[in-house]
């Protein structure tokens, strides 16, 4: 029996670490990198807004920088879903097979006097049995007298499937289960703070100092999630679990078919229809966590879209108001290079039989009020007035095309109520586009229109 036992042990306690420690450690340090990699990403990000963008550049590079953490974070949820799928469903593998079929059924031994002495941590039901016992044991030698102890039988094979085949699988399913849960607790609160960074943001966009101090404040988030994430467990703690199982199996082995550990509780049917309900319950929880999952890309991906519908538009609008300017100053220039042209022509054209004293003082007088008054009003009507007529149709375009960039519909996510049970269909369902458009987009296209004809008048 000590070589089957020692087999036994063996092979389940490598399964152990093949199945469930390696699985594990690949989970964890996959979920510690991710946080390093994003928060190199956000510190690389940091010294290109301190540089003195312009305006458009600025809301241009904070565009692209918060789809790429979006890329980031939604590969990181897909990524670990599967790893947590993966890690989970070694639960399902059949192991038994390689074993359990080459195990003897039945082992026959007789019992010991250890089996009919009460100890410590005997139950009741134990020690009245034994005592129970060892009052009909005289007669029992009276009958046959070759014999001193009953015989007890083992039913190896069943024990060893009871204890590793459900036993072990449903303690780690428990432990893994919570190891997953304790890597990932902080995803919820890193979608907070990617929402509270698309609130500093908009809400401080002329300051480019308020910017850099919202984006530092994802960064030091990040250095504060590596700092304290979860240590990885030791492969000694990990396996305490498997040390607990292997001691129980050793002691039904040593007492089974005694009334310390009746042989019945191990039958093979029985464990497999408890080893159905840990699967069962495995399955739910990977259902639960899908449902969380989908859950936080649905928050993510409404922060994201919004924020970043926003910015380019802004950077738009901005181009646009640049370029008219740059317009505007050209005009200035060119017609001020007009009134040049028109004094050195006068000045060429002066001629020695002329007082210069009185030629000067009437050039003087003929352009001192340049800006102010006739000639001013003349370089006025020079703007490009239908660039502001076009800037004012862009205006619309440019909202429509926003609201037409985010998705026909959102689930209005509220993180408080997410854990890792819930189910997306909880989280109402919303139309951006209708709301944005009711809220702005009809006044907006009202405005631009009279703009328009303002101008054309």
């Amino acid at each position: 029996m000590e070589k089957n036992y020692n087999r036994v042990r063996e092979y389940y306690y490598n399964l152990t670490g093949k199945n469930f420690y390696g699985p594990y450690k690949n989970f964890h340090e996959r979920r510690l990198q991710f946080i390093i990699k994003l928060k190199t990403e956000v510190g690389e990000f940091t010294p290109l807004i301190a540089s003195g963008l312009s305006k458009v550049e600025l809301y241009r590079k904070i565009s692209l920088f918060i789809r790429k953490i979006q890329f980031y974070v939604n590969e990181e949820l897909h990524f670990c879903y599967g790893d947590v799928e993966l890690l989970l469903n070694k639960i399902d593998t059949n192991t038994s097979d390689e074993i359990i079929p080459d195990l003897p059924e039945k082992l026959i031994f007789e019992q010991e006097e250890s089996h009919y002495i009460s100890k410590d941590g005997d139950s009741f039901s134990v020690k009245l049995g034994k005592i129970a016992k060892q009052g009909v044991l005289p007669v029992y030698r009276l009958i046959y007298k070759q014999r001193r102890y009953w015989n007890r039988e083992v039913p190896f094979a069943d024990i060893a499937y009871y204890y590793f085949e459900y036993y072990l699988k449903s303690e780690y399913s428990k432990k893994l289960n919570s190891l997953v849960k304790q890597d990932i607790a902080y995803y919820s609160v890193l979608l907070e703070t990617l929402r509270l960074l698309e609130r500093d943001i908009s809400e401080n966009l002329s300051g480019e100092d308020s910017i850099l101090s919202a984006i530092k404040g994802l960064e030091q988030f990040l250095a504060d999630t590596e700092k304290n994430f979860p240590p990885f467990e030791s492969e000694e703690s990990f396996f305490t679990p498997f040390v607990d199982i292997a001691a129980k199996f050793r002691y039904s082995i040593d007492n089974s078919g005694t009334v310390a550990d009746l042989s019945g509780k191990f039958d093979r049917q029985s464990a497999l229809k408890r080893f159905t309900s840990v699967s069962r319950l495995k399955d739910e929880r990977l259902k639960g966590y899908n449902g969380y999952f989908k859950v936080l890309e649905e928050k993510l991906e409404l922060t994201c879209d919004v924020f970043t519908s926003y910015l380019d538009m802004s950077a738009k609008i901005l181009e646009d108001i640049a370029d008219y300017v740059k317009q505007i100053k050209t005009v200035e220039i060119e017609a001020l290079t007009d009134i040049a042209s028109e004094i050195k022509e006068k000045t060429e054209a002066y001629s020695n039989d002329k007082d210069l004293k009185l030629f000067l003082e009437a050039l003087k007088e003929e352009y001192k009020h340049i800006l102010t008054d006739e000639e001013a009003v003349t370089l006025i009507e020079k703007i490009p007035y239908s660039g502001i007529k076009l800037f004012a149709d862009r205006y619309a375009g440019y909202l429509r095309s926003g609201i037409d960039s985010l998705k026909e519909k959102y689930r209005l996510v509220n993180l408080d109520d997410v854990n890792y049970s819930v189910n997306s269909e909880k989280f109402a369902e919303f139309e951006p586009k209708d709301i944005i458009s009711t809220l702005y987009f009809k006044d907006s296209v009202s405005k631009s229109g009279k703009y328009s004809v303002d101008i054309e008048r």
